[in-house]
């Protein structure tokens, strides 16, 4: 199952993360390598500006990360909450016409 709804790639130097091909297997890892990266070191010129542009991108990929996370957990709650009720009331009255609980 993929984590839908996430739309952000973050590319730093030259590794591409892409948020949007995260399962749920891998969301702690990918979290792990995004929250590693927040704080990684940058050089360069203005090596601080780097490092704090580097540290709002890889917020912005982390909240983008768990929002697409907790809106694919609503919909399975909601969309698996009500089939299951569905089949429990269809299993447990069959023909009995009980008013759904829902």
């Amino acid at each position: 199952m993929q984590v839908a709804d996430v739309e952000t790639t973050l590319t730093l130097g030259t590794q591409e993360l892409d948020a949007e091909a995260v399962d749920w297997q891998a969301v702690e890892v990918r979290f792990n390598e995004l929250n590693a990266l927040r704080t990684a070191p940058r050089g360069g010129l203005n090596a601080s500006r780097a490092r704090e542009e580097q540290g709002e991108r890889v917020a912005d990929a982390i909240v983008t990360l768990l929002d697409g996370c907790q809106a694919a957990c609503r919909r399975l709650l909601i969309e698996g909450g009500l089939k299951a009720l569905k089949l429990k009331e269809s299993y447990d009255s069959p023909g009995f016409g009980v008013s759904p609980a829902y």
